[in-house]
């Protein structure tokens, strides 16, 4: 019997689930966490299921620390980046004042 495998190494440090459960929690992951499960169950009771999808998908978020609950987000403009762009055709703006 062949077994079919997954092409990249499981054991790596990127791709440890245990390590990933486990590390880098901070409240935002927390609160997406909390947040997607009570939506997912809760819509689940009342039967809602398309909105039982956007709870997953929070509480996975949360849960395996993808996407904006891992932090990766930049939502305060003083991320860095690794290329930076500058202006060079700057112009003086003067401005009169209309009484």
């Amino acid at each position: 019997m062949a077994v079919v495998g997954i092409a990249y190494n499981i054991n790596s440090n990127n791709y440890n689930m245990k390590n990933r459960l486990t590390t880098g929690w901070n409240f935002i992951r927390i609160a997406f966490t909390v947040l997607g499960l009570f939506m997912l169950i809760h819509s689940i009771f009342d039967k809602e299921y398309l909105s039982s999808i956007l709870g997953g998908y929070l509480a996975i978020m949360g849960l395996f620390g993808i996407g904006c609950a891992s932090g990766s987000c930049c939502v305060t403009g003083t991320c860095s980046s690794s290329k930076k762009t500058e202006i060079t055709n700057e112009k003086d703006v003067f401005y009169q004042e209309i009484k």
